[in-house]
Formats: C-alpha cells, structure tokens, sequence
C-alpha cells in the first residue's frame, strides 16, 4: 500500500467518523430538548399537586395526579439514562 492510499484510507476513515459524530450530535439534541420538556412537566405537576392539596380533592384523584408524576418522573429518569450514554459514546 502507497503512502496515498494509505492517505486516502485514512481520509475516508475520518470522512466516516464526522458523520457518526454529527448523526451523535443530532441526538444528544433531541434527546437533550426531551430531557428539558419532562423537567418542565415535572415541575408543572408538582406544582399542581401542591396547589390542589389546598382543595378538596378525593383520594382517588390525588392517587392518578401521583400516579401521573410517578410515570413522568420514571420517563424522565429513563431519558437521563439514554442520554448519559449518548454522552459517553460521544467520549
């Protein structure tokens, strides 16, 4: 192998390696703008909980508000994880 090919090879290699870590970019983007719309949704949730503890609220509506936040919090938690690995494959 010339050294041209040998510069040619390594070219394409890189060439390759941009556009991985651009198609990475684009989802640490996405996942990054998911991550923030569950923070606001959490903290929109808990403060409707708080707001309502002021109220008369059955338990069974205050069981489904917590429910809801559970499973928000949950897809939150979810979302950092995958994020977090995006991340260190980014590394």
């Amino acid at each position: 192998m010339t050294e041209l090919e040998i510069l040619r090879t390594i070219q394409a290699d890189l060439a390759e390696m941009r556009s991985e870590l651009a198609t990475l970019n684009r989802h640490v983007g996405d996942q990054d703008r998911l991550l923030n719309i569950l923070q606001q949704d959490t903290r929109e949730i808990r403060s409707a909980l708080n707001d309502m503890a002021r109220t008369n609220l059955t338990s069974r509506e205050v069981e489904a508000l917590h429910s809801d936040a559970n499973r928000l919090q949950q897809g939150f938690a979810d979302l950092e994880a995958r994020f977090e690995v995006i991340e260190q494959a980014q590394r």
